[in-house]
């Protein structure tokens, strides 16, 4: 029986499954209520080969006897995580279905698990070029939507068309062209053209978290791979780097001065103390006789923004609320399916999401989630420290390329609601676990 175990492990199939998954995410229908025929066919279709995927890593935890493994007991215990959470949502109130919505999402997680047991390094490398390739037809996409949508058209953005226009895809494009851009020797014109291409694609999304995010992660893998370079290729990469940012930032202001495209940045805060504060001093001559008193406040109704406008705004009053009740009860939170409704922010109605993976936690988790956030920060900087000991060598910045696309997914996480994206997650996973992969060939030689 191990024997069979074992057979059916070692043809791969784990392997093309990720490589079919990640493809098929480009078909995927977004998660926004409709629910057609179709749709239900390819969720369907997507959820059949997540179960096979998971049911398959399984056996390689189980034949490579990885119970032990330190990424997979993380994994684990997120998920002991969100059923103690669970359960104590459901004590408070919480709708079952809610409960369920609200783990759903991260279910996606256990691929972690799965790759660090049953795949190699040399297969989550060829994972990554699938993503590549992606990212490119996703960038194409953009273009096509903005030409038929956004030009000449006023108060129009690629976001109301294109639901998938915020996917992280063309932000991994433009790290994964920028490693290539430093470890190819030839054709570096093409690298930089891939890596232009992709990067405008973003900008005509308008979306600044997804500007901001991928600034910093650029910045990250640069600045990495120049502190681990050795004194040979630091001053060769140190000019690949300049150039890269040369090209960012010329193809920033050009499109951001000279286009329309920059005008979102001029709303981006609703300065109002409506907004901002619960609450404002009146001037006791402005009261009646009745109600003077000195030193009186006065609740008054709150200005309601639009999410689309003030976005700073927006996230500082769901920190605001995501504090208001992590005092109410910081251990556990809210509970995980938790509903929640701001004064001041017109979402029609009360939701689970918030756009801030911190506050998030805080609300939802209390401090046990933010304690199992800091733990994982810990790790991985601790990798990022380990790695920068080693000798140089070429994998030094396959990891580098990973632990950057990490960071940057995590930066976007806190500005935009991406992490409860069947494909934020998935992707997000294959890189921790490619990440996790590369970092113990490196200090172990593990395959």
């Amino acid at each position: 029986m191990c024997d069979l175990l074992k057979r059916i492990v070692n043809r791969n199939l784990v392997y093309y499954l990720f490589i079919g998954q990640i493809l098929f995410l480009s078909i995927l229908p977004p998660n926004d209520g409709d629910m057609s025929r179709s749709r239900i066919v390819l969720y369907i279709i997507f959820a059949m080969a997540s179960v096979l995927t998971v049911g398959l890593g399984s056996l390689s935890v189980v034949v490579n006897k990885k119970w032990s493994d330190g990424a997979v007991i993380l994994v684990i215990s997120f998920y002991v995580l969100c059923i103690i959470s669970g359960v104590w949502a459901f004590y408070r109130g919480v709708p079952f279905s809610d409960i369920i919505r609200g783990i759903l999402p991260f279910f996606w997680f256990i691929y972690i698990a799965v790759i660090v047991s049953g795949i190699n390094v040399k297969q989550a490398e060829m994972m990554s070029r699938t993503v590549k390739i992606l990212a490119v037809l996703y960038s194409v996409r953009i273009y096509i939507y903005y030409l038929m949508f956004v030009v000449g058209e006023s108060g129009e953005r690629v976001t109301f068309h294109l639901y998938q226009a915020t996917s992280i895809v063309p932000m991994l494009g433009i790290l994964i062209f920028c490693y290539d851009f430093f470890v190819t020797k030839d054709k570096k014109i093409v690298c930089a053209l891939k890596i232009l291409f992709c990067y405008i694609s973003v900008i005509l999304t308008e979306t600044k978290s997804m500007l901001l995010a991928t600034g910093i992660g650029v910045l990250f893998l640069i600045i990495g791979i120049l502190v681990s370079d050795g004194k040979e290729e630091k001053r060769e990469d140190g000019k690949r780097g300049i150039l890269i940012l040369g090209l960012i930032f010329i193809s920033t202001i050009i499109l951001m001065g000279g286009t329309e495209l920059g005008s979102r940045w001029k709303n981006m805060v609703i300065v109002d103390s409506d907004i901002l504060s619960t609450e404002v001093e009146i001037d006791e001559d402005s009261l009646s006789d009745g109600n003077k008193k000195e030193g009186i406040k006065k609740k008054i109704p709150r200005k309601k923004i639009e999410v689309e406008h003030g976005s700073v705004s927006v996230r500082i009053i769901e920190l605001k609320t995501a504090i208001k009740h992590f005092i109410k009860n910081p251990i556990m939170g809210e509970g995980i399916g938790y509903r929640w409704q701001a004064e001041g922010i017109d979402y029609k109605e009360p939701v689970i999401y918030m756009h801030n993976i911190i506050a998030f936690s805080m609300m939802d988790f209390g401090i046990v989630g933010i304690i199992y956030l800091c733990l994982i920060a810990f790790l991985i900087l601790k990798m990022q420290f380990q790695v920068k000991k080693i000798n140089n060598c070429s994998l030094k910045k396959n990891f580098q390329l990973s632990i950057s696309i990490v960071v940057m997914a995590f930066v976007y996480a806190n500005f935009f609601a991406v992490y409860r994206s069947i494909e934020f997650v998935v992707l997000i996973s294959v890189y921790i676990g490619k990440m996790v992969l590369e970092y113990r060939q490196l200090d172990h030689g593990e395959r």
